[in-house]
């Protein structure tokens, strides 16, 4: 009862503040609108080229996964555990996650399936989101074994940058893509 109480009271000192409306997805939104062609990010990928994505382009692919998230049939404020690498999918997943009510747990590519299961159910995550793989690292398996291992686990999705058989693809730049 306490516990309630305290949350309840945080929560109308956060809507009372004056930083309330500056959310980080609406902060990214923001910048889009102020700077839609300067560079948002950039990703180099060993034995690729550098990529960049523009603040628009960045806009563009936080709101298409978040549509595409708020389509899973999670309930606001479930946890999706984001398998993060060092890719700009990764960057514009948790962002993604907030903006459809979610709440993202990251966690960095290089635990195993043991691990990620324990994550998972200590945070009560419904769904495992990653990278199908980084550079040589195939991750693909480490999301499938972690999900059939987890009772909490009920979606697994992909954020390239191939499709996973079996998963949801919700890789940022395709989505934007058909969305456009």
């Amino acid at each position: 009862m306490v516990e309630n109480t305290a949350l309840n009271e945080a929560d109308a000192l956060a809507r009372r503040h004056p930083i309330a409306a500056f959310s980080l997805d609406a902060l990214t939104a923001g910048a889009a609108k102020l700077r839609p062609d300067r560079i948002a990010l950039a990703e180099a990928v060993p034995g690729q080229p550098a990529r960049e994505i523009s603040y628009g382009e960045f806009d563009r692919q936080v709101r298409a996964l978040a549509q595409h998230i708020g389509e899973l049939g999670l309930a606001p404020g479930e946890r999706l555990l984001i398998l993060t690498s060092p890719c700009m999918a990764c960057v514009i997943a948790p962002i993604a996650a907030l903006a459809a009510g979610l709440e993202p747990l990251l966690v960095r590519i290089g635990f195993g399936p043991a691990e990620l299961v324990a994550i998972a159910a200590a945070a009560n995550c419904t769904a495992i989101v990653g990278a199908s793989s980084y550079a040589e690292i195939d991750l693909e398996e480490v999301l499938f074994e972690t999900a059939a291992r987890s009772e909490t686990i009920r979606i697994v999705a992909t954020l390239g940058p191939g499709a996973a058989d079996g998963a949801i693809d919700l890789a940022p730049e395709r989505l934007s893509l058909r969305d456009a």
